[in-house]
């Protein structure tokens, strides 16, 4: 059975459907498409699609070519390319993603490793604080978990 993935490739920008290939398991596409040999589930969308990353991306080293990129309604900018599955069917396997591609690459930010350490800097003194990053001439909120979201009147 094949299952298709929604691959946000952070150095090409660019969000695309990819499927399984014939034979070929969930985990073996994960590590094709992300381009690692370790994955790790970096969030929940709220649709229950699983975010997958890199595992080891943080331990190699890193240029100012470095892209990364964060998911509104994610807690943290992943360094690296991301894949979104859909969750596990009765049977434990990974389904296909249920997302819609087009809310997806809107909700998606491409990050510079400055853009990313700049973030990274301000959280030191105000976790947990929203914090409007631009880069490549676009604006993401980052920094505040989900559940911790606000809303002001006025």
């Amino acid at each position: 059975m094949t299952i298709k993935l929604l691959k946000i490739d952070a150095t090409a920008y660019v969000v695309s459907v990819h499927e399984t290939e014939e034979g070929e398991s969930t985990l073996d596409a994960l590590y094709r498409l992300i381009g690692c040999d370790m994955v790790e589930v970096a969030g929940e969308l709220e649709n229950g699609d699983t975010i997958w990353c890199d595992e080891e991306a943080l331990l190699q080293s890193r240029t100012a070519q470095t892209r990364w990129c964060a998911i509104e309604g994610a807690t943290l900018p992943i360094c690296g390319n991301v894949v979104i599955s859909g969750t596990a069917d009765e049977d434990g396997e990974t389904i296909s993603f249920k997302s819609n591609i087009i809310d997806i690459a809107s909700r998606v930010a491409f990050l510079s490793e400055h853009a990313v350490a700049v973030w990274a800097e301000f959280q030191k003194d105000h976790p947990y604080q929203s914090f409007m990053i631009e880069s490549d001439g676009t604006k993401t909120a980052l920094g505040q978990p989900p559940h911790l979201h606000t809303h002001q009147e006025g």
